[in-house]
């Protein structure tokens, strides 16, 4: 069949959502015995929005879906008899080659359109569950599963998320080129048997990802900027029906990132927060309403038969049928050679330029991996290893002599972070989480972290709020009394269900840390103070405990950090423990107890001074930050006096009526929940051990001591 137009259209109860339009296309279907061939070849496939009427249907904002030009999608779908000597070991074939695939994301056309896909096939189930159950073929579907061979090749698929439309200027666009998707399977037998199971082994991923942006100005121009650049996702994953005695796992798949670096601005990384809330939306349907939906769309003809079949499989899951097998479900490792990510700081609503210039920090996760093992009986382990992360300063600009913030104490450290997450199966969950962070040293540079401040405060920044009618807001008010309300009651409800929860446990160990605060960073011989530890422990089971081991500070210079050490702080060992676990019922007992060796603190003149240039300096970079953050914002508050000056007239009539059916609605919640009220005594318990504190104090011409102020050990309850 040669077809030259074809529309499908999108309807959900009496809207049109959107219409499906094949403009060429041609189908083969053949028909040899028992087996089936179906060859066609598509072009020239749009997905038009139907629901925005507002725009021609040539614009961009309604072309959901393309496939133009010469790029056709060829499709081939193969079935064979099992019985046939030509039989290749797999009942059916799936065969795609595609072009260029072009998607619009919208998040309300398609939150639309996926909601009412998700309503028709759920009405499709529910047909197939009732033929199933008049056929009774259920136990005869499962023992004869078949095999589907696939081979599908997506060639330079793109998403574009394009952002709200802003002062006529054309929209800002982040686009997704997903250079090639790829899917190819076989089946291996495990022996040589005739009837020897078979492992299907897949093949998947993406090659050649690329993440551009393109933002418009004010003044007309435009720039695109590439964010990511040639990355590649690779799986390959063995699949197997479980064999009884066979510890082989259910699935096995091992996947690999290539190096990925991510560049990214303010702007940009504003944008992407703005899709993380965007896309979730359009793909996040009402399951129970969904299904209600079905039910009443179909006869009870249909609709009893699937319910009668659902009851009887929820009642033999329900009954007890003596120990269950456990084995390995699934197995996983990934792994990722370099993860980067590097900070652009523009300046807002202008071009960036080149990239080199605006650079502000790299961050750089080395040699990762993770792997994860899932059992049938839901318990779970995982584990993550990172060898390095490291954080440089990249300003081109700047005269920062020390860029390494964040490095490596011991090159010989196999594992800098080292993650690990365990959860037992059964009713009674326990989950137990393990990190460790081996040679840390981080810089502080006092300009860095005002540069990383203004990005954050940049991407993060709030939008203005948005003007709300009125009965909008009185509906919001009112529902917040009632969200209120409700949150209050599962608030209570979960007191009495805490005993039966999952418990948590959880370790934290750093290992040989330094955070080292620079006087002047411009100077290579600058002087440091240095704050050390040879460990730091932190636990929770039951009883929350802390415990630093050898914490100490000392004064050095930064081109003779190992020689030029003086002593600020000695090292010394801190303990502390919190118990609080409840006693009886209606009463709680938090115990703390409290253990510090002998404090030993020498200061001098050169120290205090010090510590004043550092402090100075900072409160420096907040003042001239705090600055040009109000005379960015006086723009701003100037142009918003106008809308809230409309606003206040129009709101301020029914403030007074709302404080008045609040402040009602929140005495009836509080009447109606003071019966339920019950008093909960509290006690608290602290035991410190004091073994001693000094303070030497030194001159500053001749070092020696001047002052020396010892308590002996002493005993806090």
């Amino acid at each position: 069949a040669n077809l030259k137009s074809i529309a499908l259209i999108l309807n959900n109860d009496g809207l049109r959502l959107a219409t499906l339009s094949l403009n060429t296309a041609d189908v083969g279907i053949f028909l040899v015995g028992a087996c089936m061939l179906i060859q066609s070849r598509i072009g020239s496939l749009t997905l038009v929005d139907d629901v925005n009427q507002g725009a021609s249907e040539d614009s961009d904002i309604r072309r959901l879906l393309t496939i133009e030009g010469e790029n056709f999608a060829d499709f081939k779908y193969e079935t064979f008899d099992a019985e046939s000597e030509t039989y290749p070991g797999y009942d059916s074939e799936v065969y795609l080659r595609s072009g260029s695939i072009k998607i619009n994301f919208m998040e309300e056309p398609y939150r639309k359109i996926i909601n009412f896909l998700v309503k028709f096939g759920k009405m499709q189930a529910i047909f197939n569950a009732a033929r199933q159950a008049a056929a009774n073929q259920a136990t005869h579907m499962q023992e004869n599963a078949s095999r589907m061979r696939l081979d599908v090749v997506v060639k330079t698929p793109i998403v574009v998320f394009p952002r709200v439309m802003q002062d006529d200027r054309p929209r800002d666009t982040i686009t997704a080129h997903l250079g090639e998707i790829y899917a190819k399977n076989e089946f291996v037998p495990m022996d040589e048997g005739k009837d020897s199971p078979a492992v299907n082994v897949i093949s998947t991923g993406v090659r050649n990802i690329r993440l551009t942006s393109k933002f418009h100005f004010e003044d007309g121009t435009s720039e695109e900027l590439e964010m990511i650049q040639k990355v590649n996702l690779d799986f390959s994953i063995c699949y197997l029906e479980h064999q009884a005695n066979n510890p082989r796992p259910d699935m096995e798949i091992e996947g690999s990132l290539s190096p990925i670096n991510l560049r990214i601005s303010q702007s940009q990384l504003k944008f992407l927060l703005e899709l993380s809330k965007s896309i979730p939306g359009a793909f996040a349907t009402d399951a129970e309403q969904q299904d209600l939906e079905a039910m009443e769309s179909l006869p009870p003809s249909v609709t009893e038969p699937t319910r009668e079949a659902t009851q009887s499989i929820l009642d033999s899951s329900d009954s007890p049928a003596g120990e269950k097998e456990t084995w390995v479900r699934l197995d996983m490792i990934f792994k990722v050679d370099s993860v980067g990510l590097e900070l652009i700081l523009a300046n807002d609503n202008q071009p960036v330029g080149r990239l080199e210039d605006s650079s502000l920090s790299k961050f750089s996760l080395n040699d990762t991996r993770v792997k994860l093992r899932m059992l049938t009986d839901g318990s779970l382990e995982s584990e993550l290893l990172i060898h390095s992360f490291s954080i440089r300063d990249s300003r081109k600009q700047d005269s920062n002599k020390f860029r390494n913030i964040m490095s490596l104490i011991n090159n010989d450290v196999q594992q800098q972070f080292m993650a690990s997450v365990s959860m037992s199966g059964g009713q009674e969950r326990h989950l137990i989480a393990m990190l460790t962070i081996d040679s840390p040293r981080i810089m502080f540079a006092l300009d860095y972290l005002s540069a990383l401040q203004s990005f954050s405060q940049s991407a993060f920044a709030s939008e203005e709020p948005v003007e709300v009618e009125e009965s909008e807001t009185e509906d919001s008010e009112t529902g917040s009394v009632t969200a209120a309300s409700s949150d209050k009651a599962i608030t209570e409800g979960s007191v009495g269900d805490q005993g039966s929860g999952m418990t948590v446990s959880f370790r934290v160990n750093l290992v040989d840390a330094q955070v080292i605060m620079v006087a002047n960073p411009a100077i290579p011989h600058s002087e440091a103070i240095v704050l050390g530890t040879k460990e730091v422990l932190i636990s929770h089971q039951n009883v929350s405990t802390l415990q630093i081991q050898k914490v100490g500070m000392f004064l050095c210079r930064m081109d003779k950090f190992e020689t030029s050490r003086l002593r600020i702080l000695d090292d010394f060992t801190l303990e502390m423990s919190v118990d609080s676990r409840n006693q009886e019922k209606g009463s709680a007992l938090t115990s703390i107890e409290v253990h510090l060796e002998p404090l030993v603190l020498r200061l001098s003149l050169r120290d205090i001074l010090m510590a004043i240039q550092i402090v100075n300096k900072a409160s420096e970079m907040r003042a001239q930050n705090s600055q040009q953050i109000e005379s960015g914002d006086v723009k701003k508050i100037a142009d918003a006096k106008s809308t809230r000056a409309r606003s206040a007239s129009k709101a301020s009539h029914t403030i007074a009526n709302r404080t008045r059916r609040l402040s009602q609605n929140l005495g009836q919640a509080d009447q109606s929940s003071a019966p339920q009220s019950s008093v909960l005594l509290k006690r608290e318990e602290l035991s410190a051990k004091i073994d001693g504190v000094r303070v030497i104090l030194i001159g500053d011409l001749h070092d020696l001591p001047l002052l020396d102020w010892s308590v002996k050990k002493f005993n806090v309850d």
